[in-house]
């Protein structure tokens, strides 16, 4: 949900962050980080359907416009760990 300011002033959306996508390009930046890690879009599906997780290649090719959701962020962890995949520190998933 949007809320426009009559003032001019930056729009909020539900997630906190501004229109201009300063929260989103962070998520967006961690997706690419993380499926650059894994070896590209192709490799981390199969990364992620090997831990028991059918990902499609689409829901993960949209990651690198939207973010990855929270709630995949532990088949990822799971994913890299069973491939030796080492995710830097710096990619929580708390974007």
């Amino acid at each position: 949900m949007s809320k426009t300011l009559r003032n001019g002033r930056a729009l909020s959306t539900r997630n906190g962050s501004t229109r201009n996508g300063s929260t989103r390009n962070g998520r967006v930046a961690t997706a690419n980080a993380v499926i650059k890690a894994f070896g590209g879009l192709m490799k981390t599906t199969r990364a992620l359907r090997q831990s028991g997780n059918d990902v499609p290649f689409t829901t993960i090719d949209s990651w690198r416009r939207n973010g990855i959701p929270r709630w995949r962020w532990d088949a990822l962890h799971e994913a890299a760990h069973r491939c030796g995949v080492h995710l830097p520190k710096d990619l929580t998933g708390k974007h």
